[in-house]
């Protein structure tokens, strides 16, 4: 068994790259077999981002960018996170630096703790004894905390990684500080799991007039045309909104 087994990818375009990890063979939404997580890289001239990090129930991400993608070295390579539930930041400390909203902060310890991640392991790796035992000897070791350096992504901000920019739009309702990283030039959107047709909202009820109001937002910045159906998305969570089918 090898640390990099847990990753496949493919080229969107010429510095567009999607990495699909995952722990059983299975991609069903509900977890009963398993589940598959959602890494993207992107190659600007003076930086590289991952958007998501998965699961870092083995240390072989970045290994597997550097073999497989052909990159430059003397480049940071940055991440961005959606939100910081376990599947999304759990192999960000293997990254030059870590980028999320100030709403994660009040549940980055609950979010990063290194047992909730082997824990969620059994269950994604389908209770496979053989891959469980092997990540929790490969494990990412690092979590992040107020000592580990991170830099917070607010809502409107730009990342400019040289020649592609990243807009920060800010979502919460997936957690307090999802936000989708947008290219506007483009036209496409990572929207981790703040735009998903199951799960996306898991706030209390007195929160959702606030999800309504930035799903709202959130439709009128992205043009129809924009990759990745996150256009459609947001207007199907929209209209299956609990506080009025109208939006």
């Amino acid at each position: 068994m090898d640390a990099l087994q847990f990753f496949v990818h493919e080229k969107i375009n010429d510095h567009f790259y999607h990495i699909t990890e995952s722990y059983a063979p299975c991609r069903d939404p509900g977890f009963d077999n398993g589940s598959t997580f959602n890494i993207y890289v992107i190659i600007g001239e003076e930086k590289i981002a991952v958007i998501d990090t998965g699961l870092g129930a083995t240390d072989g991400l970045r290994k597997y960018i550097e073999q497989n993608i052909g990159l430059d070295p003397n480049k940071p390579m940055i991440a961005l996170l959606g939100h910081c539930h376990p599947d999304h930041c759990g192999a960000a400390t293997l990254f030059d630096e870590v980028h999320f909203n100030s709403g994660e902060l009040q549940t980055l310890d609950w979010d990063s703790d290194i047992e909730r991640r082997l824990s969620d392991l059994e269950l994604f790796a389908n209770y496979d004894q053989e891959i469980i035992e092997f990540c929790k000897k490969h494990y990412v070791k690092g979590r992040i905390t107020e000592s580990y350096p991170y830099y917070l992504a607010e809502d409107g901000d730009i990342i400019d990684l040289g020649g592609v920019k990243l807009t920060v739009v800010l979502l919460p309702g997936h957690s307090q500080g999802s936000v989708i990283y947008w290219n506007q030039e483009e036209h496409w959107a990572c929207g981790s799991d703040s735009v998903q047709i199951l799960n996306s909202y898991r706030g209390g009820f007195d929160e959702l007039e606030k999800y309504r109001r930035y799903l709202k937002r959130a439709i009128s910045l992205f043009p129809e045309d924009i990759q990745g159906s996150t256009a459609q998305l947001l207007r199907q969570a929209l209209s299956n909104h609990p506080s009025g089918r109208k939006p």
